[in-house]
């Protein structure tokens, strides 16, 4: 199982205390219903996603670039997103996490990056990309699911999750050509495949498919899904339908 590099990452314990244990903000509810994966949470679960979410935009540096106006509903989003991941898990393992870069676009159909000396890392989003994930809930494509994933590998310091499975080869090739979308250009249907997932990718793209559709995931290859859930530690097939 994964786990955080606490000797390599400490943090201060009352500061954070005292963040986790401010009232979060009314207005705030508003964004955080917008990822959909928020709307069936227990109260339990509630509680300890806002909690993160405070903890993330009060440690972290967040910062819109190339034009991008970053204001409280684009920070939200991305923190929920990020708590989710970690749902079943601690803040910890984000503490290697120093900075969160909010872009317009990356670049055509790229969503973002995660970079990374295994000590620090730094994680960029484009907005255009993750607004249009907000938008198609369910089709296993979320670009804070996929790079908060690397950064939630990366908490001990090695980009390694899954690959010593021995079942890496067989869910490597059943993902690469898996059909996420289909979309209509002209007079040709255009489909979505996964496409890159070798390596560190695998994980992370497995972990957007988890995410998003879990039912999905799980009819696809019930190894793979408990597998994810063992490392993420919670079923997120209570927060969502497909």
């Amino acid at each position: 199982m994964k786990r955080a590099n606490a000797a390599a990452h400490a943090h201060d314990a009352a500061k954070r205390a005292a963040l986790r244990a401010q009232p979060f903000p009314a207005a705030w509810r508003a964004h955080v219903a917008e990822v959909a994966q928020t709307r069936r949470l227990s109260l339990a679960h509630r509680e300890k996603l806002e909690a993160d979410i405070l903890t993330l935009l009060g440690e972290k540096e967040w910062l819109g670039d190339a034009g991008f106006v970053l204001d409280d509903r684009a920070r939200v989003i991305v923190a929920t997103c990020a708590s989710l991941v970690i749902l079943g898990r601690d803040v910890t393992m984000f503490d290697h996490v120093r900075k969160i870069t909010i872009v317009p676009a990356v670049a055509p159909d790229v969503g973002g990056h995660y970079e990374t000396d295994h000590t620090h890392a730094e994680i960029t989003l484009a907005w255009s990309v993750l607004e249009s994930s907000l938008k198609h809930a369910h089709d296993g494509q979320n670009t804070p699911f996929h790079e908060f994933a690397h950064a939630f590998d990366d908490a001990d310091g090695k980009l390694d999750a899954l690959q010593n499975h021995p079942h890496y080869a067989r869910w490597t090739t059943l993902l690469r050509d898996m059909p996420l979308r289909y979309e209509v250009i002209g007079d040709h249907l255009r489909t979505e495949i996964i496409g890159d997932v070798d390596g560190p990718e695998l994980f992370a793209s497995a972990s957007e498919l988890f995410f998003e559709c879990p039912k999905k995931l799980y009819d696809l290859d019930a190894a793979l899904f408990d597998t994810l859930v063992e490392i993420y530690g919670y079923d997120p097939r209570q927060l969502t339908t497909p």
